[in-house]
């Protein structure tokens, strides 16, 4: 799965070019969302049973964007028409399962300002090694999982140094450490 973040507009190509050029791969199991929506990866992936018959849970991937969310100058965003989607989505997931909920892991790149939240409040595993620098907007993102009631875990990465997690109101907030070459941040398993 791909989530595309603030760096996939750095480069000499687009965003929608970047999401093509990942589906060529024969591992890629990314998808292009909705056109009419902001973002190029927002998109849903069921996750079955070793058979392939039962649907377990869904991965859920949203594009975060670049910067200024909605014109506030900042971090970018999931934007509101995104988070408008994954509420529809949602119930028509759940009216498809027969109105079972099946449990949702939700990606992105640029946190959402929960995870600030959560620092400041809240106990929190792992290591904080630098501020979280999230979403210049609370779109909602979070009020919707907490809506839907089907998102169990959140990841994000971003902030490079953080490698941490916590529970924050019945949803756990997790970042991804960096890994591999470039950009700034520890050279783990080099």
């Amino acid at each position: 799965m791909y989530v595309q973040g603030n760096h996939d507009s750095q480069g000499d190509i687009g965003r929608d070019d970047v999401a093509t050029l990942d589906m060529t791969l024969d591992v890629s199991m990314t998808e292009k969302g909705p056109s009419e929506i902001h973002g190029t990866s927002n998109y849903v992936y069921p996750v079955y049973d070793q058979e392939g018959e039962n649907k377990l849970f869904y991965l859920w991937a949203f594009d975060s964007m670049s910067d200024n969310c909605e014109g506030v100058a900042g971090w970018g965003c999931v934007y509101p028409d995104s988070v408008e989607w994954f509420r529809e989505k949602s119930k028509q997931l759940i009216e498809n399962d027969g109105g079972k909920v099946l449990p949702g892991y939700g990606f992105f790149h640029i946190p959402i300002p929960e995870y600030l939240d959560m620092t400041n409040a809240m106990f929190h595993y792992g290591q904080k090694r630098e501020d979280v620098c999230c979403s210049s907007v609370n779109t909602g993102l979070y009020s919707a999982f907490k809506e839907m009631d089907n998102i169990k875990a959140v990841f994000c990465g971003h902030d490079h140094n953080n490698d941490f997690w916590g529970h924050y109101y019945g949803i756990d907030l997790y970042y991804g450490r960096k890994t591999g070459h470039g950009g700034y941040g520890p050279k783990i398993g080099m």
